[in-house]
């Protein structure tokens, strides 16, 4: 997950993909700790299509967008930031033996690292 204006990322490992998992990590870790965001944009799979997850965002207040079919580029800041974060944790396991453990010190330093555009990190502008 990723926030489109301050580029603060979140990053929650699971197993788990089903709607009642996706719905309680977003719940949990995005919405009790920063709010509603006003927009959700997801690609098209099962877990964010149920009634559940629906249930969620009407309830919160939350439009829902999505990219389309087979086109995940056209989420483009989170297909870059996956792309970042995977890089970032296999420098870090060229030292260290689980990404697991690794991603909390990933994290803190992607949010601290700031960006080309404003000079500022997720971290000063949240």
């Amino acid at each position: 997950m990723i926030d489109r204006t301050t580029r603060w990322p979140e990053a929650i490992p699971t197993d788990d993909t089903s709607a009642e998992s996706v719905a309680k990590i977003i719940y949990e870790n995005w919405i009790t700790r920063f709010g509603p965001p006003k927009t959700i944009t997801t690609d098209q799979g099962r877990n964010f299509e149920s009634n559940l997850f629906l249930k969620l965002l009407q309830t919160m207040g939350i439009q829902k967008t999505r990219t389309t079919t087979c086109h995940p580029q056209l989420n483009g800041i989170v297909e870059r930031w996956n792309r970042t974060l995977k890089t970032a944790l296999k420098t870090r396991l060229s030292q260290h033996t689980k990404w697991i453990d690794e991603l909390p010190i990933v994290l803190f330093g992607l949010r601290a690292t700031p960006r080309a555009d404003t000079s500022l990190s997720a971290a000063q502008l949240t």
